[in-house]
């Protein structure tokens, strides 16, 4: 009897810390000029992967470097010389990065995968800037604000960026 509440007891303390890790990653919202809780701006590398795992390295440049998290569905510019966390990309199946997984976000101001440019604008107010192309098969806007730009495809948004103001 011992052993079968034992047993018991185990799992549904299992249960209840599998359900509270699943909470944290939900909770934090994604804030411009922020980040995503723990995985912030200027956040160290090390301590990014101690969250998300290792990354997959990808290109560099004079200045930062690329890692894809495709498990988790985001991209992080680091800086070549601090290793901290530059600019950070969160997919929606945005071309060339079918292969990442769409994370469960919103930002802080509830803008999620399914929010029009509208919704954008109305929940950020004017964009510093508004780049577009309507022409062909590839029509694409760019909503961009101090910390945080939306990428639409088509209309659907497809990539969330969250960067220094």
């Amino acid at each position: 009897m011992k052993i079968l509440f034992s047993i018991l007891l185990l799992t549904l303390f299992s249960a209840f810390s599998f359900a509270q890790q699943a909470k944290e990653e939900t909770d934090s919202a994604l804030v411009a000029g922020k980040g995503w809780g723990i995985v912030s701006l200027k956040a160290k590398r090390k301590i990014v992967e101690a969250k998300l795992g290792e990354g997959e390295n990808g290109r560099k440049y004079d200045d930062v470097y690329f890692v894809d998290y495709p498990k988790k569905g985001l991209q992080i510019s680091y800086t070549n010389k601090n290793d901290e966390a530059y600019t950070i990309f969160f997919y929606n199946n945005q071309k060339r990065y079918e292969r990442f997984v769409t994370p469960s976000v919103k930002t802080d101001k509830g803008i999620s995968w399914t929010s029009q440019p509208a919704d954008v604008i109305k929940a950020y107010g004017k964009p510093k800037n508004d780049f577009s192309d309507d022409s062909g098969n590839n029509a694409w806007r760019r909503l961009e604000y101090d910390g945080i730009d939306f990428l639409f495809e088509l209309g659907e948004l497809k990539r969330i960026g969250i960067h220094t103001e």
